[in-house]
């Protein structure tokens, strides 16, 4: 058996999930491990919204991926989707994974594939612009579980493999003021039609919330300066969410509408912000107030093969 299907679409024209392993070998197949570890992954996709509203929209594939051994190496040929760690630092090979996917024999254009990574503890998602918007969202699932795992699927696959959304958190090793080469990048990123949730501009009429800010119903959209990796010189549209913290249990205004905007596109539905306002869930007022909890180390995305 080399796939099967977990849920199936019955909105749209269905958008594909598709869910695989690598470091997973035979033993954790016919134990049901492999399989268990998926069905996590699937659950979690779908505990926020706008994924939780819009669930009917996607097919969810899980794929068997068979690898030689239980954890990454520097040999691509250990692990079926030829993933690597080297240098203590894991290299991708996004060929592996859409080879894979295309056994399935649905299309590139509305597929996005989460590979679940076998005793890692981090996440990353690789980006290509220039093959339709395809993304490998790659989700670290450390030995014995781990309770961050499921902020690190929806960060990853929903927040960056399907929303397209920028990094709203900052690295303390960067300079606290963004550089005018990492601007010119986030306009580029914008060019391409991705990372709209973070914005160089702190005038509230040209971010693209701005429609958002004093609407009666969000009251918490503004202008919030870091992100992109930044303290200053980029602005967001509210404190926190998940693209700020993996953790947080939800997606921020703007952010679940970016992705309501991502399923209707992929689904062949029109996209009116009337009907965004009409299935909208807001998160419940306590996750707003949740204290702080550890949060794993983030990996910005590789975008046509490269860091920004």
């Amino acid at each position: 058996r080399q796939s099967e299907v977990l849920q199936r679409a019955t909105r749209g024209k269905g958008i594909d999930l598709v869910l695989m392993g690598d470091a997973f070998t035979d033993i954790d197949i016919e134990t049901g491990f492999y399989k268990e570890v998926m069905e996590l992954a699937m659950k979690s996709l779908f505990e926020p919204e706008p994924m939780k509203s819009y669930r009917d929209y996607f097919t969810v594939h899980l794929v068997y991926a068979v690898s030689k051994k239980r954890q990454l190496s520097e040999t691509r040929s250990d692990c079926a989707l030829r993933t690597i760690m080297k240098d203590g630092k894991v290299e991708d090979y996004t060929y592996a994974p859409s080879q894979y996917a295309s056994r399935l024999g649905i299309a590139s254009k509305n597929r996005f594939i989460s590979i679940i990574l076998n005793g890692w503890d981090s996440g990353f998602t690789h980006l290509y612009f220039d093959e339709l918007y395809e993304t490998y969202a790659y989700c670290g699932f450390p030995y014995g579980g781990g309770f961050r795992f499921p902020g690190r699927v929806q960060h990853e696959s929903v927040g960056h493999g399907l929303g397209l959304l920028g990094d709203e958190y900052v690295q303390e090793e960067n300079p606290d003021m963004i550089p005018e080469s990492e601007k010119e990048r986030l306009r580029a990123c914008h060019d391409w039609g991705v990372y709209w949730n973070v914005s160089e501009t702190n005038d509230p009429a040209a971010v693209a919330w701005s429609h958002l800010i004093g609407h009666p119903r969000y009251p918490r959209v503004g202008m919030y300066e870091g992100g992109y990796y930044h303290n200053r010189g980029v602005w967001r549209s509210e404190p926190g969410g998940i693209m700020v913290r993996s953790m947080s249990g939800y997606f921020s205004t703007f952010c679940r509408e970016l992705i309501v905007r991502r399923i209707m596109e992929l689904s062949g539905e029109e996209y009116t912000f009337e009907k965004f306002l009409e299935r909208d869930v807001p998160p419940a007022p306590e996750l707003y107030h949740a204290p702080a909890a550890t949060d794993y180390v983030h990996l910005p995305p590789i975008i046509n093969g490269g860091r920004p």
